[in-house]
């Protein structure tokens, strides 16, 4: 369940990436910013639940108690 989380995760993180450079084409330069920086904190947030998911600490009560 996790790995599929992870992966639906990082295809929001490369449709994030394409967003950024597709928004280099908008002229007026306070929306350019505007879009690059939410396509850049969307990206990042998503790529860091893909990483926590993936290689973040495991629960060692797991197995349950004992």
């Amino acid at each position: 369940m996790k790995t599929m989380l992870a992966l639906l995760l990082m295809g929001f993180a490369l449709f994030c990436v394409y967003g950024f450079l597709a928004s280099a084409e908008v002229s007026d330069p306070a929306e350019k910013l505007r879009w690059q920086s939410s396509y850049i904190a969307l990206g990042v947030v998503s790529f860091l639940a893909v990483v926590t998911l993936l290689f973040g600490k495991r629960d060692s009560n797991s197995s349950g108690p004992r």
